[in-house]
Parts: C-alpha cells; structure tokens; sequence
C-alpha cells in the first residue's frame, strides 16, 4: 500500500488549496508502538498504534483497508465526510476523493444535514453454529473439577455479548463463560467466535473455539487451542496482559490471536457488569 498512498500524500502536499488543510493519518490496527516502528520508515506521514483495538471498535470493526474522510467538528469530535472500505489504488479517484470531501467540510448545509444525534448500532455477527451446538460448548466450558453445572442461566451484556453462569465443582463455585464474536480487521479474513470462561474473581478456567480460522481458512487444531489455554491456564484476567506476537500468536492467525487478548482484556468490565446485576457479590 506504501507506493500509492504516499503518492496521494505527495500530490495533497503539492495542492495550493489541500496543502496546509489536508492530512493523512495511518491507524495500525492491533499494532503497538514497537510493532510500526519499522514501517513507519516506509511512509511519509505519521501512523499511530491502536494496539487494543479501540478506534476500530469505535467506527465499526470494518476489514482494513478502510478510508475515511473527516474533519474537526466540535471540541475533540470528528465529522465523517466520505469513506471507502477497501484497496483502492487508484491514485487519482482517491484525490478527487480527498478534494471532494475538502470542498464538503466548507459547506454548512452539509454538516446540518448530516448531524448525528444517535450512535448507529452496530451490526451484530451470527454465531456459526446451532443453538444447540453452542450450548454444548457453553456447558464444556463451564465444567469443573469434573462437574457439569446443574443449571445454565444466559445474561445478555449487550455490548459485550452474552454470557452464561452456573454454579459446579466440590466447592459450589460460580463459573461464567462468556461467547465472544469479533470481526476481523482484515479483507481476507474470517470473524472470530469463541467461549473463555472464569470464575467469580476472574481466573482464567478454559478456552473453547467455536469457529477460528488461520491462512488458507484452516480451521485451528488441537495444538493451537492448547496454546492458548496453557497462556492463560489459571492466571487472572483482570491482570492487563500485553499480547506479543512473537511469543503468544499462533502461526498463520497474529490478528485471530490478537483479538482473542483483546477481548478477554475486556474481563475486568464484564465483571463489574454482572457485580451491577447481582451476579458476584462483592
């Protein structure tokens, strides 16, 4: 992608009227500050890291590339111009973009028009698999020392999902599993769905995949699966983990594997969800 976008930043820079009005700015979905320090050599614009995945969750999780074309709109707001959901390499469409959207960002009409009031509600993903699948996952996620729950109750977070809670093993605890789906910022890429689930202080108990796939579409194997259980093997997750992909991806699905910490980064406000509801008592 370098050749033609620093191609359009180049013809911006050389525009009288977009030069000193028009910027470019990269957002390296999933990376951190170590990750685009090598590529930011290859660009003549600045790139910031979204290693936790924020500012893609914010817009929608859309597969990268993805454009958008925005100006300053009340304190610390952005207005959305324009966009563009993948590779365009054609140079000069993306400046009569540019150039289309700058001439928007004058117009009063326009921002009156296009003002919003409510936060769109995002496009929720289907789980894969029957209803009845599922909780058959749910419940062998959900098992301990041997001990099925004896009743499953589903809680619906919302935003967060859904998860599941029963109480099981010797001890009588109450164990959560919670079902993730996640979309995948990448083109060539299939959404995430899994099931992680954690007792009421928040330890990591078991990791169960529902639909991950790697290059080529191939579903993960049992080794990839342990890898990801044994990373988290009664550990807390309330505890911030920093995902290294050289050590914690399993190969051929760094972003899978990213978005699987991400999400259960996460832990530490579902817990204070289900504190709200009564659901762990503090």
């Amino acid at each position: 992608m370098r050749s033609y976008i620093n191609e359009l930043y180049a013809r911006i820079e050389k525009d009288a009227e977009l030069k000193n009005n028009v910027k470019i700015i990269g957002i390296a979905v999933g990376n951190n500050t170590n990750d685009i320090a090598f590529e930011e050599k290859k660009y003549d614009f600045p790139i910031l890291a979204d290693d936790k995945l924020e500012f893609h969750q914010l817009v929608g999780e859309p597969p990268t590339p993805f454009f958008i074309f925005a100006r300053p709109y009340g304190k610390g707001r952005l207005l959305v111009l324009d966009s563009y959901l993948g590779r365009l390499e054609d140079t000069d469409k993306l400046f009569s973009m540019v150039k289309s959207a700058f001439k928007m960002s004058t117009t009063k009409s326009f921002v009156t028009i296009n003002k919003k009031t409510d936060d769109k509600v995002r496009e929720e993903l289907v789980i894969p698999v029957t209803e009845s699948e599922l909780m058959k996952k749910v419940s062998l996620s959900l098992v301990v020392e041997g001990e099925h729950p004896d009743k499953i109750k589903k809680i619906n977070l919302k935003e967060l999902g859904d998860v599941y809670t029963g109480v099981a093993g010797r001890s009588k605890r109450r164990i959560f599993a919670r079902v993730v789906a996640r979309k995948i910022p990448c083109v060539d890429c299939h959404d995430v769905f899994y099931i992680y689930s954690f007792d009421d202080t928040g330890k990591f108990i078991k990791f169960i995949p529902i639909s991950i796939s790697k290059l080529n579409n191939e579903e993960w194997d049992e080794k990839d699966i342990n890898k990801i259980q044994n990373n988290f093997n009664g550990k807390s997750l309330l505890k911030e983990r920093h995902f290294n992909p050289k050590v914690d991806a399993i190969s051929s699905a760094t972003i899978s594997s990213k978005l699987i910490y991400n999400s259960m980064g996460e832990t530490e406000l579902v817990m204070r969800k289900l504190i709200d509801m009564g659901y762990i008592k503090r």
